[in-house]
């Protein structure tokens, strides 16, 4: 379909360099559209892909939370017992206390469990369900799609792009081919908005098929591979080595193999209700991936959590 499009679209400018250009601005747009998704489009639903829109969203700009996100969850841990490297392997619900065994052998009850493992184990099957998973259960899990981005990040003794971008929070870059158009499509400046702060921080994403090429590529080589771009970008700027780098590996995370969920071919925005279901009221799930509203963000995981929270306030009474 896409190569349709971009063919219906090159007849319709003769131009050779002009088509060359506009064939490149079109492959942004893809490429945009891959790292929203988490995926190439190809495996994502053309009629759902952008359901969540069709329900109230959050106004105003978004925000950098510029120390992370380690103070919100130190502080909803707060005088809570968290057990940190304990893994989960099973979860027996087939009486009404629920039984969770851990990697180690440990096995915990309780009266209602909520799981929040992420969309990508439940698909590999990572815990254990006795019973199994009900069958629309199941089908709700293997119609999501568990996406993908990489992010790399780069800190810089100078702002050396804040001129040229006129102090915008971001900027785009245009890629070569629709074979990179995956490769940081798209810069975001990070940097702390403190008068004293002369350091600059970028961070970038890679997606689609880009990713084969990161997988392939060390984390120093892939890190030096975006300062030739940004001297490419910026020729008038003296653009410094960078003073640190950060690349996620998400995808080989075993705890994690994924980013954030998408509507695959096939599916529908119903099999986010259908994965936040409680089965028995007993065993409830939560995550981004079982908000509707707000699928692939961390405002939709917190407040799946919420949620469930207060369904289990509700069946306890």
């Amino acid at each position: 379909m896409l190569e349709k499009a971009k063919r219906a679209f090159s007849d319709m400018i003769p131009n050779g360099d002009l088509q060359k250009d506009q064939d490149r601005l079109l492959d942004f747009h893809y490429g945009n559209l891959e790292y929203s998704c988490g995926a190439t489009l190809d495996q994502v639903s053309a009629m759902y892909w952008d359901q969540n829109d069709h329900f109230p969203q959050f106004l105003g700009d978004h925000t950098v939370m510029v120390d992370g996100f380690s103070p919100v969850l130190q502080r909803l841990a707060e005088k809570l017992d968290i057990q940190l490297d304990t893994a989960v392997s099973a979860i027996d619900y087939t009486e009404e206390v629920v039984k969770v065994t851990t990697a180690g052998g440990d096995v915990l009850t309780a009266d209602f469990v909520i799981v929040t493992a992420p969309l990508s184990l439940l698909k590999r099957g990572v815990i254990s369900f006795e019973p199994p998973l009900p069958e629309w259960k199941q089908e709700a899990i293997q119609q999501l799609g568990a996406g993908l981005i990489e992010k790399v990040a780069l800190r810089f003794p100078t702002r050396f792009w804040s001129s040229k971008v006129n102090g915008g929070d971001f900027f785009g870059h245009i890629p070569t081919g629709s074979e990179v158009r995956g490769m940081c499509g798209v810069f975001y400046d990070l940097s702390a908005r403190t008068e004293d702060n002369q350091e600059g921080v970028l961070m970038t994403i890679v997606s689609g098929k880009s990713l084969d090429v990161k997988n392939r590529t060390s984390d120093a080589d892939l890190a030096a591979s975006v300062v030739s771009l940004l001297r490419a970008m910026f020729p008038e700027e003296s653009v410094p080595e960078p003073v640190d780098y950060f690349v996620s590996n998400w995808g080989n995370d075993p705890w994690a193999g994924m980013s954030y969920s998408y509507v695959a071919a096939g599916g529908s925005g119903l099999d986010y209700d259908r994965l936040a279901q409680p089965v028995l009221n007993r065993l409830l799930f939560a995550g981004e991936a079982t908000n509707r509203q707000h699928p692939q963000t961390v405002t939709g995981a917190f407040l799946s959590g919420v949620r469930e929270a207060t369904r289990v306030a509700d069946m306890a009474l």
